[in-house]
């Protein structure tokens, strides 16, 4: 039996890694945002980046060129979809990719119709931020809608190679810093995932243990809620019936055999969950790696209000001044106030922007 349960947890370890996707991350990291508790642990890495027009035009052209499986997506849309890059873009992005459609579709091979079709299932994955009016002055007067959308979201970076991005100030990322961020995304996807996972076989190999401990002490309660001539005369029965040696015999091979046979699945437990923790250590490593080879912006200060503002943006439900409080931190703002929630009260009455429904809060439309 031990043999059977070693190879199943080998299995359960090999079942566990390979069903992981970076999708899974997501999930993982909206729970740990609304727990407090759980952000000592370190939440998944997230950058709110403003997507260049020609970033997505290069994937709009491999997804209706060069695109084999129909179900394949751009590393980008995967870190979209696996939460760790906030797309946002300027509303002025949507106009952009339409005026250059008929150049952009790729000749006979893509008609325009399905050009812009994929467009429109690509920008779902996207926050559009409303901007004024392109400056006229400006270098590329349509560069100042990107700028004017990453500083309204406090954007960590630009997705762009134009030179006049950079130097009107914003700070940019490349094809190799999504690649960075793709590999962190899978690493960390399985480090997180993995150690959910150690962590409930744990919890499940402990909990057979607790489950025999509580029946023996509901046991023992039971006994002493007997009336005394009840308990007196089953204690009796039981030292009438140990006197036989059969039946002493027969209690010490039932006792041996349960502990016998409850072992085997202990130690695979905690074997499954020793694995486990290994291999989401070795995960985490791979992850700490990976976004190690990001530049961030770290020492840019982004206000509150931005931080606000992306909260609403992002999960477009109203929300409450302390469930306000708890995400804007997990977004990655720092503050040693002790009435926190109160700061964050005032800012959203006194900044236009936010308003209020039923008590919770959110951005006019």
């Amino acid at each position: 039996m031990t043999r059977v349960l070693e190879n199943e947890g080998r299995d359960t370890v090999e079942t566990v890694t390979a069903a992981i996707r970076s999708d899974h991350l997501r999930p993982i990291r909206d729970f740990m945002e609304r727990a407090p508790q759980l952000h000592a642990l370190g939440i998944p890495v997230q950058l709110r980046v403003v997507l260049d027009a020609n970033a997505v035009f290069q994937d709009l052209i491999w997804l209706t060129k060069s695109r084999r499986n129909p179900a394949a997506r751009t590393r980008l849309q995967e870190l979209i979809d696996n939460g760790t890059v906030l797309a946002f873009a300027p509303n002025f992005l949507d106009d952009e990719v339409r005026e250059h459609a008929e150049r952009l579709a790729p000749g006979s091979e893509v008609g325009l119709d399905t050009y812009l079709s994929a467009w429109e299932a690509y920008k779902n994955r996207i926050i559009f931020v409303p901007t004024q009016e392109e400056d006229e002055d400006a270098v590329d007067p349509d560069d100042v809608a990107y700028i004017e959308a990453y500083h309204a979201v406090g954007a960590h970076a630009i997705y762009s190679n134009d030179i006049d991005v950079r130097e009107m100030g914003a700070k940019t990322i490349d094809k190799e810093v999504v690649l960075s961020l793709f590999l962190y995304s899978r690493s960390a996807s399985h480090c997180y995932s993995i150690s959910f996972a150690g962590t409930i076989a744990t919890v499940v190999t402990w909990q057979m243990l607790l489950a025999v401990v509580r029946g023996l002490i509901g046991l023992i309660a039971f006994l002493r809620a007997m009336p005394p001539w009840l308990k007196a005369m089953a204690i009796g029965s039981c030292l009438i019936a140990l006197s036989r040696p059969e039946v002493r015999a027969w209690v010490l091979e039932r006792g041996r055999a349960a502990v016998d046979s409850s072992a085997p699945v202990v130690k695979a437990g905690l074997e499954i969950a020793s694995e486990l923790g290994v291999e989401a250590l070795r995960k985490a490593e791979e992850s700490r790696n990976a976004v190690a080879s990001i530049n961030r912006d770290v020492g840019r200060r982004v206000p509150l209000r931005v931080y606000l503002r992306v909260v609403c943006l992002v999960d477009s439900k109203p929300r409450t001044v302390d469930e306000l409080s708890t995400m804007v931190i997990a977004k990655g703002y720092e503050t040693n106030n002790k009435t926190f929630a109160q700061y964050v009260r005032r800012v959203l009455h006194s900044v236009d922007g936010f308003v209020e429904v039923e008590g919770k809060w959110t951005v006019e439309a």
